[in-house]
């Protein structure tokens, strides 16, 4: 990314729902065994709109529309805790998610969105955070982060993180081997024909969640749908986010994170023999 590019970002503040029911503050909801494993693993997707809001700026109307949602959806405004039995819940404090508005002094085009590879630095200056935090904590992080980054031609990007222990789409686990040693591993359940099963997720098996059918595609904040819907999934292990909306394009969008960067060679080899 060109360093004449920049970005400006306000400092993240808290938005909470528009107007709630009385009792709906203070209640708690318990999380699934499967969530409490996710529970402080961040995900992230990115929305990017080619088109400009026609009344209002991007960042003003998406802070609006998210204080009404969160009506509906005040879990999301919560906080995890530990109750006295030490088990993972989702408290409804209503405390509020955190939501940073952004510019960039270039178009969208100048970022290379639509085009491969991307940086990664890109990505995490589309993304809000809140510094010094790595990933999620018990007490006081918002279980939601969202910024909308509006850029010199008048399009806009939502990167929203979100605890992956409040709300996930896991798809399903297989695995094959790439021919190369694992160090790291850990264990994950997974409900298949009804039946949970623990997984072990190694550099040699393969997690793939399917966006399809979900509604990404059909965010509309007034300029239209968004051109384009990545997602990023911090693990440890290799994963593929299958199914992402990509205007223009034909067949299906997939962004994967598999190999480590020593073991790219062999890996194109690999697939070499299937092409």
């Amino acid at each position: 990314m060109p360093m004449s590019i920049t970005f400006t970002k306000s400092s993240p503040v808290l938005v909470g729902p528009s107007s709630m029911a009385p009792a709906t503050h203070n209640t708690t909801i318990n999380l699934s065994s499967f969530d409490k494993g996710l529970a402080f693993l961040p995900s992230k997707s990115f929305y990017v709109f080619k088109h400009a809001m026609q009344h209002k700026p991007a960042a003003e109307t998406v802070r609006t529309a998210l204080s009404h949602a969160l009506t509906h959806y005040f879990p999301l405004a919560g906080r995890l805790v530990r109750g006295g039995d030490d088990e993972l819940r989702i408290a409804c404090t209503v405390e509020g998610v955190a939501f940073v508005a952004a510019s960039a002094n270039c178009s969208l085009d100048d970022v290379k969105l639509f085009d491969r590879p991307f940086a990664e630095l890109l990505l995490q200056e589309l993304s809000a955070s809140l510094a010094g935090v790595e990933g999620f904590r018990e007490s006081d992080d918002p279980l939601l982060l969202i910024q909308v980054t509006e850029f010199s031609c008048g399009g806009f990007v939502i990167g929203v993180t979100w605890n992956r222990g409040v709300a996930d789409a896991e798809g399903n686990v297989g695995g094959g081997p790439l021919g190369v040693s694992s160090t790291a591993e850990s264990e994950m359940a997974v409900l298949r024909d009804g039946e949970q099963l623990q997984v072990m997720l190694r550099y040699d098996a393969l997690v793939v969640s399917s966006w399809k059918n979900i509604g990404v595609d059909a965010v509309d904040f007034g300029g239209g749908r968004p051109a384009r819907v990545m997602g990023r999934v911090d693990m440890a292990v290799p994963n593929c986010i299958a199914c992402l909306p990509y205007e223009g394009k034909d067949g299906a969008n997939v962004l994967v994170q598999c190999v480590k960067e020593g073991d790219v060679d062999a890996f194109l080899g690999e697939v070499a023999k299937f092409v």
